[in-house]
């Protein structure tokens, strides 16, 4: 393929466009080439345009090539994991794992983020190879009565979390639920912690039914393991966290929103007598499946310039829409 471009297509540009010939040769004949002489950044250096383009010596497209990241949610998570293995290594010997973090939703504020880190730099210096310590989060909520009478019983607004109101049935009388909704789920690593968790809550159960505060505080656990083996000389720390639940449909549909956006200010005029977007994959639920999905809630006069939109997956392709309906 020859090529005089002022700025050279990047690798990953070049491969979704090999692997995007393929496609045009089936759907509109004959065999698809990178187009030779000046690009279109040579033409028209003072306009936003497509990478390039590729004809099969009858007509020619325009392409424009994308990386699909997750929504902001997705992308927020993955850039704070590159950075809390840094912000929270303790500067000691050892290699450290911190989590699950079950309780701590990524990214965390700075506040949190500098209680971790005085958190772990006081606890992991005293961990021996193979020990798990546990950092302490405080937490604040309060029970609400529902019944004054009969056994006892607490639940919370979590599910599957039966669990940690075991052994509390003798110890309370009537049926409470601990509003905790603006918590994530609990977590607790060692069984002090749950115990004095539990002596907190029913106390808090026996205040609420004799005209007493409701509100109580306790605490929960993040386990902090060291794993380095002896005669190791790997340091540092790495996180095992979760995100805020968000709803997978929503997740790729305001991805692929962002993208998208960016991609259409290249066709707001005419290059060829085909254009065509090609979606890089570069987050797990962004799949064809999905794209395909997401897609279909535009209307034609939105995507009105646009031909085609493939979607790459490392070194496989799919057509994710098309002006003409074809699959």
């Amino acid at each position: 393929m020859g090529r005089d471009r002022t700025m050279p297509l990047t690798p990953q540009e070049l491969r979704c466009i090999e692997l995007a010939l393929p496609v045009l040769a089936d759907r509109y004949g004959g065999t698809w080439l990178l187009n030779d002489g000046p690009t279109l950044d040579d033409l028209y250096r003072n306009e936003k345009t497509p990478e390039c383009l590729v004809n099969n010596g009858v007509i020619k497209a325009a392409i424009e090539v994308k990386t699909l990241t997750g929504g902001d949610v997705e992308r927020a998570y993955k850039e704070a994991l590159m950075s809390l293995p840094r912000a929270l290594d303790p500067g000691c010997d050892g290699f450290y794992v911190l989590g699950p973090a079950i309780p701590l939703s990524v990214p965390v504020d700075r506040p949190m983020l500098r209680y971790l880190r005085r958190e772990v730099e006081k606890l992991a210096p005293t961990l021996a190879r193979g020990e798990t310590g546990s950092v302490h989060l405080q937490r604040k909520a309060w029970v609400s009565l529902e019944s004054p009478d009969g056994p006892g019983r607490v639940h919370c607004c979590h599910d599957y979390s039966e669990h940690l109101f075991e052994g509390l049935s003798s110890r309370i009388v009537g049926s409470f639920m601990l509003v905790d909704d603006h918590l994530p789920d609990h977590s607790f690593v060692t069984a002090e912690a749950l115990e004095k968790f539990h002596t907190e809550l029913a106390a808090a159960c026996h205040r609420r039914t004799h005209d007493g505060s409701n509100h109580f505080e306790w605490y929960e656990e993040i386990p902090l393991l060291r794993c380095d083996k002896e005669g190791d000389d790997e340091r540092g720390l790495d996180v095992l966290a979760v995100t805020e639940a968000t709803h997978v449909r929503t997740s790729v549909a305001e991805a692929l929103d962002y993208v998208l956006e960016k991609a259409l200010e290249k066709f707001k005029r005419s290059w060829a007598e085909r254009h065509v977007i090609v979606f890089d994959k570069a987050a797990g639920l962004c799949d064809a499946n999905r794209v395909k999905q997401a897609l279909s809630w535009y209307t034609p006069d939105e995507l009105l310039n646009v031909d085609l939109i493939l979607e790459t997956d490392e070194d496989d392709i799919a057509v994710v829409w098309s002006s003409d309906g074809r699959p």
